[in-house]
């Protein structure tokens, strides 16, 4: 089997530039990308305090040939922001210093972090997935950007 294809214009292009440019229409798309994300993220962040909620941000790097957008927390070194995505398994109780604030602010007793901390130890929590739903309802939006993207570079390789 055969295949043929012919390809009209291409004299239009200025492919010399086309590293540039597709470069920079990329990481425009990206930039749009995560925060859009963000924006989908905090709304399904856990909130207490506003603590979780407020440290989601967003960061795009870029090398010679990827660009990376990344959507997480920037609460370094905690459990927290994991924990309330993934869950935690039952089995082993969370330390209790990290409940003590949580519970004398809604329990009004910062002793009972213990209790608090053995029945989660026991029962577990359920992940709320707050990063993949937002991610989820974002997808329309990053495909929105990134064929806008294409088109952008197309036209700006013929001078349009």
């Amino acid at each position: 089997m055969t295949y043929s294809v012919r390809v009209e214009g291409l004299d239009k292009f200025d492919f010399e530039k086309a590293d540039v440019i597709t470069r920079k229409r990329v990481v425009e798309a990206m930039d749009k990308s995560v925060l859009s994300v963000v924006a989908a993220v905090r709304p399904l962040t856990p909130v207490f305090q506003g603590r979780l909620r407020n440290s989601i941000a967003s960061q795009v790097e870029t090398s010679t040939s990827t660009v990376v957008g990344k959507v997480g927390s920037n609460l370094k070194g905690e459990e927290y922001p994991a924990t309330m995505e993934f869950g935690r398994k039952p089995g082993s109780p969370p330390p209790v210093s990290e409940l003590e604030r949580w519970a004398h602010l809604v329990l009004g007793d910062a002793s009972l972090a213990y209790i608090v901390a053995r029945a989660i130890g026991q029962r577990g929590i359920k992940g709320r997935f707050y990063l993949k739903r937002g991610l989820e309802n974002s997808h329309g939006k990053i495909n929105d950007f990134f064929n806008a993207a294409m088109k952008d570079i197309g036209n700006d390789l013929v001078g349009k």
